[in-house]
């Protein structure tokens, strides 16, 4: 079952446009928290402020060089905030984009690259924000939120979140679009699962999630994991159709990348490429699974026929989704011993008369 937070609006939106501002960066501490009046209970929270706290400064019109507003919750807080956010926007249809938060400490429930919540028929729409974590404890990851309650749209795409460190209690999701009775898309959102984390990342109820979209019409595509890492658990794994794993060079054969307790589902058609970080050594025979599914667990998808087959340091691999519900890749022989089998090999007797030719050409030649 997916558990995601989807706050409740209370109450009128404001109808006054607010006069648009720089971009702020926003740090806790110092910083100070706020309470954000257009969602019900909203209290403690760290944004960039906006007037009447509906919408935070420039939320939208930065780029990946110069994003609109940065947040970050550092450690050492006297008051852990119950949400973070890049910017809110509950006021009117402006996008929120290229917003950017870091947790390098501290606790905090919900973590926003940018939430855009509405109750209209106008579009709800977060895009390209990020979020990092490298320390502290969060409950709810998401790069970011497009949150509908009318007729309206959502969508949520390009949004990423990178998980660096820290400890991870439940949803990652690179982008979710929510529209009660409109169409929703979450396209392109990215999970980036860095090398050398530790089991203890991620609590027994920690799921991963790419793009998740739910309305009347839903699309969910190009969505990506990219995991370099191994030895993790999560509790459900979705909403993915790109899988990019870099094998650590501590993995051996019969190792295992990931594993899930509840559920993991790969879309159909799903992409898979696996590449190997310096060091790891590969044999013929090996089997690593890539992403496992423990007992009980409800396996489904299907792999893209151009991921079933690739090579990884000089060996020929080949993927497979097994019958317990496991994404495993076997290694073959090695390209170089397949390669050395296809040359052709001139028979003795050519190889005589070959040698009597180049010798007449050359005593032709001396003439």
């Amino acid at each position: 079952m997916k558990r995601f937070f989807l706050p409740a609006l209370t109450g009128a939106l404001a109808l006054t446009l607010s006069v648009p501002v720089l971009a702020e960066d926003v740090t806790y501490p110092p910083g100070a928290l706020q309470n954000i009046t257009c969602v019900a209970a909203w209290n403690n929270v760290l944004t960039p402020d906006g007037s009447g706290n509906f919408k935070s400064n420039a939320v939208s019109g930065g780029n990946a060089t110069t994003p609109t507003n940065t947040v970050t919750l550092n450690s050492g807080a006297a008051t852990n905030p119950n949400h973070v956010s890049g910017a809110i926007n509950c006021l009117d249809d402006e996008s929120v984009n290229f917003n950017r938060v870091s947790i390098t400490g501290s606790e905090a429930f919900n973590v926003f690259g940018a939430y855009h919540l509405l109750n209209s028929n106008d579009a709800a729409s977060v895009n390209n924000n990020q979020v990092t974590v490298s320390g502290g404890t969060v409950s709810n990851v998401y790069g970011g939120m497009a949150h509908n309650n009318g007729a309206g749209n959502a969508t949520a795409n390009g949004n990423t979140v990178t998980i660096t460190g820290g400890t991870i209690n439940g949803t990652v999701l690179g982008g979710l679009a929510d529209s009660n009775s409109g169409a929703a898309e979450a396209s392109n959102n990215t999970v980036v699962i860095v090398a050398n984390l530790p089991a203890s990342t991620f609590g027994v109820t920690a799921s991963l999630f790419g793009g998740d979209a739910r309305g009347v019409t839903a699309v969910s595509t190009g969505n990506t994991l990219q995991m370099a890492s191994a030895g993790l658990t999560v509790y459900e794994l979705d909403s993915f159709q790109n899988f990019r794993f870099t094998l650590p060079a501590s993995l051996s054969g019969g190792g295992t990348v990931l594993t899930t307790t509840d559920y993991a589902r790969i879309s159909t058609n799903s992409t898979v490429s696996v590449t190997a970080a310096s060091g790891l050594t590969v044999s013929t025979g090996d089997v690593f699974t890539l992403i496992g599914c423990g007992a009980g667990c409800d396996f489904s998808g299907t792999l893209a026929a151009a991921s079933q087959n690739g090579t990884l340091n000089g060996y020929r691999y080949t993927l497979s989704v097994t019958g317990d519900g496991s994404l495993i890749m076997t290694i073959g022989a090695p390209l170089a011993a397949q390669t050395a089998t296809s040359v052709p090999v001139m028979h003795p007797a050519m190889l005589v008369l070959l040698a009597l030719a180049l010798g007449g050409l050359a005593a032709r030649r001396r003439v």
